[in-house]
């Protein structure tokens, strides 16, 4: 519907809009299908870049999956912290990687992410679902990986990553069997690719109308019903994280997956810093529940859009 509002009023507003529709997009995380807002999940990978198995430091192999997983966009950019499913002589594979006991594992499959555990017993009992076979780009990498592992994810005894043998177990990403972690012995000295995995990852969507963007009509359903909580804190109320809680983690989690490709305006302005943009929109928000109409002459009228 139309509404008047004040000069004074839509002038910042328009500058903020416009400010929206030129906002950068930060990269999202792979996200399963069939996953509903509050639901978790975890995901594997296999690094493209290579590595040897000499170190017996674990720091050095989860150093070394973060950086892969940090220059994909899924690291440190979206919170997300990875460690390698491989094993040393003192510490094992399953206990360095941590697999939750219910939640399901994907790999990143490109396009279509598939399910390969359901869960901590399921990824350790000699078989996968899927192959764990593509990279942190969700391209197909079927390249063997460090393991130093047997088919349990429990460390392999004398043959370990960095172990003085100088060899250590590693897996091959095109077996489903337990040879997906624990498939030949070769030297140390060489250089494999390691796994990945992620830590739970909540499922966020601020998309709150389901028209498959995240713009200002979604903030606008958020504001109406910020502070809302229990059964009517609902997804299409503004609810983005499924914690029944309508409040400023939903707000966050907007800002992050906002769509600068959403047509919001068509000027273009300096972005203020996302904190200043939020504070500034939610200190308009009761003059675009209103009707102002000082600081108009007379004859003069100025309108927005408004959904109220």
């Amino acid at each position: 519907m139309f509404m008047s509002i004040s000069k004074s009023v839509v002038v910042p507003t328009l500058l903020l809009w416009a400010a929206f529709a030129s906002r950068w997009v930060n990269a999202q995380l792979p996200m399963p299908s069939g996953l509903s807002p509050g639901d978790s999940y975890q995901l594997v990978f296999n690094t493209s870049a290579f590595t040897n198995g000499l170190s017996s430091d674990i720091s050095i192999y989860n150093d070394f999956v973060q950086t892969a997983a940090d220059a994909a966009g899924m690291g440190a950019s979206q919170g997300v912290s990875w460690r390698a499913i491989s094993s040393t002589a003192s510490i094992d594979a399953r206990v360095n990687a941590v697999v939750g006991a219910n939640t399901p594992v994907y790999n990143t499959r490109l396009g279509q992410l598939e399910k390969i555990a359901d869960g901590f017993s399921d990824m350790w009992d000699g078989s996968l679902d899927s192959f764990p076979s593509y990279d942190e780009y969700g391209q197909s990498n079927t390249t063997d990986a460090w393991t130093g592992s047997l088919t349990d994810g429990l460390r392999a005894p004398g043959s370990a990553l960095g172990d003085a043998s100088g060899t250590a177990w590693c897996g091959r990403p095109s077996l489903v069997d337990g040879q997906w972690i624990h498939f030949f012995e070769p030297s140390t000295s060489i250089s494999l690719h390691v796994y990945a995995l992620s830590e739970p990852i909540t499922v966020t969507d601020a998309d709150f109308n389901g028209d498959d963007r995240v713009d200002g009509i979604d903030f606008l359903t958020l504001q109406e019903h910020l502070g809302t909580t229990g059964a009517s804190a609902t997804h299409a109320n503004g609810d983005a994280n499924g914690d029944e809680l309508i409040n400023s983690a939903d707000l966050t989690i907007w800002e992050m997956q906002f769509d600068s490709s959403a047509s919001l305006g068509t000027a273009a302005a300096t972005v203020p810093e996302p904190p200043v943009l939020v504070l500034a929109l939610l200190a308009l928000g009761p003059f675009l529940s209103r009707r102002p109409s000082l600081g108009l002459r007379q004859g003069e009228t100025l309108h927005y859009f408004s959904r109220r």
